[in-house]
């Protein structure tokens, strides 16, 4: 027992250190549900940040100290933090007495806190050691409360310096508790998973109504990184996990109505479980019980439909399309619409889309082109007044544009693509199919993990030199008081459940004539852009001809230029033309993944089928494409002297990498038979990072694929759709379909392809392993391989000696995988990427 005398005779220093715990204990309760409560109340953003960092965490650190302290000195007739002294005679016995001394103690505490804490954590919190600053900074505040208070109620200096020095092991205790809290995080932990709960409830409301319901793997096929949270995760929590355990709050924001409802026993428990979760990082990942150890989760299998996308809100809005008796077309729009929602700064209205379509009554393929189109202005010379020319350390497609902002705006095709889909295919009225997308802007939805980590809007101003300044508009749109919304925490966007509503009412006239576009031209205007009413009405989208090829008897299809898509088919041809003459007449699945060979050739076909996309692409009618010449198996023979099976090829002056690109993919089926690959994009993350007001949708920023270099085909012209990275594709096995395949994420999109279709068709892998396995991504332009870490750990350095340029990476660059494929007995089997924050579901 640690004892120390003052004035008031022995006291017991222990005693401090219940009443500190006490406090501490208070301090967490009131952050966590208090703040909550209040931000309801007022109609203010949750808090689900550090105390130190947000008002409410704050105001309620001090009110525990003050509750705690008052309770304290209320019982004992004395000031908790000068234990053992008598209370002022004034305050004896006095009902108010416990509350005066609280507001004292807090008040110091603040003091104390801020004074030290103004100067030493912001120093180290940037070196990530202030979990060990926090509590030494409590202890230092408590000390000097500790002589305050002496001073103030006895007036002995020297009795004070005695006291506080007394009171020291005491707050070193509390406070080792305190800094063990606050380094395994349970503060943020115990208010995120309220936050879950609570926001479920947004959810549960609409239960009853217009929100209702391989063969020759090898180790080094290896489970990979994630980008974001816990590495070995499988995938991204999914907040519909609690759905039909937990009742809570629905919080709101900008004044609009909230209900409250108080969290049941079982919310509670699971709030007091993960409370102190902090250190789950530290865990190893667990291996499954039969096939390939490493694999994230069986396929998903169904019968009657199936939606694979990658946010588990949208794919739920195309399953509840498909059940409500809408066919894949109808689930697909759907599942877009509430992605432009859920997941916005990938895709939108705004944006431009691409699909492959399979109608099982025709047994035969469609598929649209609904690219954007550059406005009328968007020439060479108007881009050199500005100050923007060719730049030949960057030769790929983008050279000389800007980063983002209003010059990168093409006209977008999305809405003509959704409208068109539904006219055409379809068989619900478009605003039905609108109407989940609809409901989740107005009402709001929880931000899942991974979209959270993404949210991050890009510099779109000003236009010369751009792009240095966020664009107004959009961070009052896309940030919550000034800030990107958190994870679980929700989020709304009535101003495009607005735009979402006159399209669904209007069709295509209600974004490319009216309201829409009278908006769109105001905001371009005023930002310098040469986009006009005319040719938004103009806009439209054409039907093409898949490119085709034949991999091991299965025909694989790819988009057409302008998409880059067809450089997947070269890549195959080359693979198929070349591994045997190459690789010493071993085949791709006797070497495996497992041999440095396996990548080097994947790698090699990669570089020369997109040497040829560079070289050709564009919009094929404003250009000449020669794919069929780039598609022969002629063509792909007459490559394989090129390829060294052991040393790497250059690719061209290394230059700087190309970089950008987002997206989304999604794939649905249903009962019929039909089938739809659809990719659909603002290009980069928030796209040009130009928000149209008043109906909270991005515009793209596809033009910023153009180049400035004059003699390229892809140079930029009024009329012209840009070479595209988006890819959607299709493999049928005799004439029937065999699996859909969606891998989004800029130039990674082709060669993704290339390596799950050769997961899929040489290794044999299911529709879930053919995403979970390891894959590379190439940069054309600077030469540059990035491998997921485990497959650099296992091959890294082998490739690096045939002279590769290696970079290891997690899973972010190899962008996100969604695919459905069709069982022998007609069911649908679908796989989704873990690195991503969606799901395939099925009925």
């Amino acid at each position: 027992m640690i004892v120390f005398k003052g004035s008031g005779g022995i006291r017991s220093g222990w005693r401090y250190a219940g009443f500190m715990l006490l406090t501490i204990v208070l301090v967490f309760l009131l952050q966590g549900f208090g703040g909550e409560a209040l931000a309801t109340i007022l109609h203010l953003k949750p808090d689900t940040l550090d105390a130190q960092h947000e008002l409410l965490g704050e105001i309620f650190i001090f009110i525990g100290v003050f509750i705690a302290t008052a309770i304290a000195a209320r019982l004992e007739r004395r000031s908790i933090l000068s234990y053992g002294l008598p209370a002022s005679e004034a305050f004896r016995g006095k009902f108010w007495e416990g509350i005066a001394i609280g507001v004292v103690t807090a008040g110091l505490v603040a003091v104390a806190m801020y004074a030290m804490g103004g100067f030493v954590i912001s120093g180290f919190a940037l070196h990530g050691t202030d979990w060990i600053v926090t509590p030494l900074l409590w202890a230092a505040a408590m000390l000097l409360v500790g002589l305050a208070e002496e001073s103030w109620f006895r007036g002995y200096p020297l009795h004070a310096l005695a006291r506080g020095i007394g009171f020291w092991p005491a707050a070193i205790i509390s406070s080792l508790i305190f800094g063990a809290l606050h380094l395994i995080k349970a503060d943020e932990n115990f208010i995120d998973i309220f936050n879950i709960i609570a926001h479920r409830h947004a959810q549960r409301r609409g239960a009853s109504g217009r929100n209702a319901p391989g063969s020759n793997l090898s180790r080094a096929a290896v489970g990979q990184r994630r980008s974001t949270g816990y590495r070995s995760q499988l995938f991204h929590a999914s907040s519909d996990a609690l759905d039909a355990r937990v009742y809570s709050l629905s919080l709101s924001r900008k004044g609009e109505r909230s209900n409250v409802r108080i969290p049941n026993i079982a919310a509670l428990a699971l709030v007091a479980v993960f409370a102190l979760t902090g250190a789950a990082n530290d865990a190893v990942r667990g291996d499954r019980a039969e096939g390939w150890l490493q694999q994230s989760r069986s396929p998903v299998i169904a019968r009657n439909g199936m939606v694979a996308t990658s946010q588990p809100l949208a794919a739920q809005a195309g399953l509840r399309i498909l059940m409500q008796g809408g066919n894949a077309v109808d689930a697909a729009v759907a599942t877009a619409a509430a992605l432009n929602v859920t997941e916005p700064m990938n895709v939108g209205i705004g944006g431009d889309l691409f699909a492959i379509i399979y109608v099982a009554k025709e047994h035969a393929v469609h598929v649209l082109d609904a690219s954007g189109i550059a406005p009328s202005g968007a020439t060479l010379a108007h881009m050199r007044d500005l100050g923007y020319a060719y730049d030949p350390a960057h030769w790929g497609p983008g050279s000389g544009m800007p980063s983002g902002g209003i010059l990168d705006v093409t006209v977008p095709g999305a809405a003509w693509g959704w409208d068109e889909m539904v006219r055409r295919y379809g068989t619900m009225k478009f605003a039905r199919v609108l109407a989940p997308a609809i409901d989740y802007a107005q009402n709001g939805y929880p931000v899942s993990e991974r979209i959270a980590h993404d949210w991050v809007l890009p510099a779109a101003l000003p236009l010369r030199g751009c792009c240095t300044k966020l664009d107004p508009d959009s961070v009052s749109t896309w940030y919550i008081d000034g800030k990107a919304p958190q994870e679980g925490e929700i989020f709304r966007n009535p101003e495009l459940a607005r735009a979402l509503t006159l399209l669904g009412k209007n069709g295509r006239d209600g974004f490319y004539k009216g309201k829409i576009a009278r908006a769109i031209i105001a905001k371009s205007r005023a930002l310098g852009g040469t986009m006009t009413l005319s040719d938004l009405a103009a806009y439209h989208g054409v039907w093409r001809q898949p490119a085709r090829t034949m991999y091991h008897g299965y025909d694989v299809l790819e988009l057409p230029p302008p998409s880059q898509g067809f450089a997947t088919n070269e890549a195959l041809n080359i693979l198929q033309q070349c591994v045997p003459a190459v690789g010493g007449g071993q085949t791709l699945a006797a070497l495996g993944p497992a041999n440095a060979l396996y990548w080097h050739l994947l790698v090699e076909a990669k570089k020369l089928a997109y040497a040829d996309a560079y070289r050709y692409d564009a919009d094929p009618d404003v250009e000449q494409v020669p794919l069929s010449r780039l598609l022969s198996n002629s063509y792909a023979a007459s490559l394989c002297s090129k390829i060294d099976a052991a040393h790497a090829s250059d690719t061209g002056s290394p230059g700087q990498p190309s970089g950008a690109g987002d997206t989304i993919v999604l794939s649905t089926a249903d009962r019929w038979g039909n089938m739809v690959s659809l990719v659909n994009s603002n290009y980069s993350g928030f796209g040009s990072g130009i928000t149209v007001p008043r109906y909270g949708f991005i515009l793209h920023n596809r033009g910023g694929l153009f180049t400035l270099d004059p003699k390229s085909p892809n140079a930029i012209a009024p009329g012209k759709r840009p070479f595209n990275t988006l890819c959607a594709g299709f493999v049928f096995h005799n004439g029937k379909p065999y699996t859909t395949i969606g891998l989004m994420g800029g130039d990674m999109q082709a060669q993704g392809h290339e390596q799950v279709v050769v997961d899929l068709l040489d290794l044999g892998a299911n529709i879930q392993q053919a995403g979970d396995m390891a894959r590379f991504r190439h940069d054309q332009v600077s030469n540059t391989l990035m491998l997921e870490s485990p497959l650099d750990d296992l091959l890294g350095a082998k490739l690096s000696a045939m002279g590769h340029h290696i970079k290891a990476t997690n899973r972010a660059p190899m962008g996100g995988y969604q695919a459905i494929m069709v069982l022998p007995n007609g069911a649908y089997a679908g796989g989704s990427d873990f690195g991503k924050d969606g799901e395939v579901v099925g009925w």
